[in-house]
């Protein structure tokens, strides 16, 4: 053996035997004597990764590969390096190289798939995991991905099928336990996927994710409270934060908006999402960020986006400053929110996917927001503020933040620039007809609806949603119909439609979109009203069933809220059993609806500069 040899061999042992320092270093002096070793850049590599330098690995990895060591382990370690960094796209062709050089690999398939799924391409990511599969058929990891690339493409039985075989074989699988609770939901089976997600954060505690997938689940349940939905928040809060006592106020100073705030420079606001991008959540926070007045407000977005597309460059291009936070950890994020000196950090996302509420539980910034994204509070003593309004929530009960109530609604509405016009298809019976998620549509909802439509002649029910491309899932829906008494002949099931103008396009098929409660639509409301349809909400007693209610008013269309189902049913029949209303609607409701403060950009965006200003008046002690 020569002396390099030897070296190296000592370098691996140490590696081996837990000295990853060492190692480093005996690596380090084998390159200093002959550059071009590409096993010793391999070994500092690993040597670097096992101590958390992810970057200083992937470089020596890329240098091993320069100097020909490019086996599919070194391809394999710097795809995890990329992705660990946020850099999803190198971990995608690093990883696509590993699997070429060792063809059928389970773990590197699994790993391919994690970040497909990460990058939007579930159905690469089916591949990926039917092919691990082949080679392990056991592999709990690839089975739990298998599910969740299945659920993005709307198959939910077998993606259930899926997560409760990966914990078959590996019941401490957290990650299982909650993918399975996605399933279920999305199944609208509360109970079961409460369960689940209860048993996942059991399996892991400190994980705030797990936790705030159960927080979310509770909103869709009809047979939660208010109260126990709070209590459970409260948990979290306590767990990821300082936590309020029994019977405390929030400790944050009330704050009435006002339009006379300014106090001498513009202040620094930050948005915070890993929805800033073709989701819901851009088209009511574009038109704001394009609206803003930059001699009031500095804005920078704070973006977690694995895959930024058109509408992320748009939302760019719309904000002063732009930070992307992939592969920072909350600790990380925090430190660059305080060096950017915001005042005033809004989080968009609550305790939906993605979110970074551990980034508030470190008081990132002096005056904390929560807008837009979720259904209710976040739990979080440390976050001050909660923006909404007085018809989706008219008491402060049940908030760890104080309730900031905007004058005119609490959504600005930004309308797909590409909608078609509304325009009825022809030759079709009288529809109504739900967008919503199907986590939102609860099996007593589809009944009560089945027994809506029932009772008007020769009418039908269109249920758009991802879940209705599953073969299983549309047969649940068929017999819940047949249990209101309507026959599955007039029951139309739509799976997801990816193209935004085709979706826009079907409300054509629509006469009366009818909102689900306990959890209302917000984005398939507004895309009713642009696309000419009405939508009839049952106003519900907390603020997710109260959304429809909102909107309605904002857009002075109140005569379509009601307060039980009798009024519900009485409101949507004479809606759809009126031809030439429904026409007048469908030619007249988007023009009402831009002249609406539901669209007023420039109004709604001064509202809400006022209201931060306000806050940071409160924090320095100038009511």
């Amino acid at each position: 053996m020569t002396a390099t040899a030897s070296q190296l061999a000592n370098a691996i042992t140490l590696l081996n035997d837990g000295h990853p320092e060492s190692a480093e270093t005996a690596a380090l002096a084998i390159l200093k004597a002959e550059p071009s070793n590409g096993a010793a850049c391999f070994v500092a590599g690993v040597a670097a990764q096992a101590q958390g330098r992810r970057s200083t690995a992937g470089e020596r990895y890329e240098q091993a590969i320069a100097l020909g060591h490019e086996d599919a382990d070194v391809w394999r370690r710097l795809g995890a390096c990329r992705a660990h960094l946020g850099d999803f796209e190198g971990a995608r062709e690093a990883l696509t190289f590993a699997g070429d050089r060792a063809p059928g690999d389970a773990r590197i398939l699994n790993n391919l798939a994690v970040i497909n799924i990460r990058l939007g391409f579930s159905r690469e990511a089916v591949k990926n995991c039917r092919q691990a599969l082949k080679t392990e058929p056991n592999y709990p990891a690839a089975l739990n991905n298998l599910g969740i690339a299945l659920q993005y493409e709307g198959e939910m039985a077998e993606a259930e099928a899926l997560h409760r075989r990966a914990i078959s074989l590996k019941p401490e699988l957290a990650d299982a336990w909650a993918n399975l609770g996605v399933s279920l939901r999305a199944q609208s089976r509360y109970g079961e996927a409460i369960a689940a997600f209860r048993k996942s954060v059991a399996l892991q505690p400190g994980n705030p994710s797990l936790y705030s997938n159960l927080l979310l689940c509770l909103h869709y349940d009809p047979s939660q409270t208010a109260e126990t939905i709070w209590q459970e928040h409260r948990i979290f809060g306590n767990r990821f934060g300082a936590g309020l006592q029994d019977g405390e106020a929030p400790k944050s100073p009330s704050v009435q908006v006002s339009r006379n705030t300014d106090f001498g420079r513009p202040l620094r606001i930050g948005y915070i999402s890993p929805d800033l991008r073709s989701h819901s959540v851009a088209f009511f926070l574009e038109p704001v960020l394009k609206a803003h007045d930059s001699e009031r407000v500095d804005v920078t977005c704070y973006s977690d986006v694995a895959a930024p597309d058109g509408v992320t460059a748009r939302l760019q291009q719309a904000s002063a400053g732009w930070r992307d936070l992939r592969g920072l950890d909350d600790a990380a994020v925090a430190r660059v929110v305080r060096e950017d000196g915001i005042d005033v950090l809004i989080d968009l996302a609550g305790h939906t996917a993605g979110n970074r509420l551990a980034v508030f539980g470190q008081r990132a910034a002096p005056v904390q927001v929560t807008w837009l994204g979720y259904p209710g509070t976040t739990g979080l003593a440390e976050m001050d503020y909660r923006l909404t309004d007085a018809v989706a929530d008219p008491v402060d009960d049940h908030h760890s933040e104080r309730l900031v109530r905007l004058p005119a609604g609490f959504h600005c509405y930004g309308p797909p620039q590409d909608a078609p016009a509304p325009a009825r298809q022809p030759d079709r019976p009288p529809t109504f007809g739900s967008f919503n998620n199907l986590s939102k549509v609860t099996p007593d909802v589809i009944r009560h609806w089945s027994r809506l439509t029932a009772s008007v002649s020769g009418a039908r029910l269109l249920l758009k949603s991802r879940s209705l491309a599953d073969p299983k899932v549309q047969e649940q829906m068929r017999e819940l119909a047949v249990a209101g008494g309507l026959s599955p002949a007039r029951l139309v099931l739509v799976g997801h439609v990816p193209d935004l103008a085709a979706h826009l396009a079907l409300y054509g098929d629509v006469d009366v979109a009818l909102d689900p409660y306990p959890y209302a639509g917000t984005t398939t409301t507004c895309e009713a009203l642009w696309m000419g349809v009405p939508v009839v909400t049952l106003r519900g007693d907390c603020h997710a069933g109260r959304v429809g209610a909102s909107l309605l008013t904002t857009t002075r269309l109140e005569h379509w809220i009601t307060d039980d189902v009798a009024g519900y049913d009485r409101v949507a029949a004479d809606l759809i059993s009126n031809p030439e209303r429904l026409d007048h609607w469908r030619e007249m409701l988007r023009p009402q609806i831009a002249a609406s403060p539901l669209c007023d950009a420039a109004g709604f965006s001064l509202s809400l500069e006022s209201a931060y200003h306000q806050m940071w008046r409160v924090k320095q002690g100038m009511h």
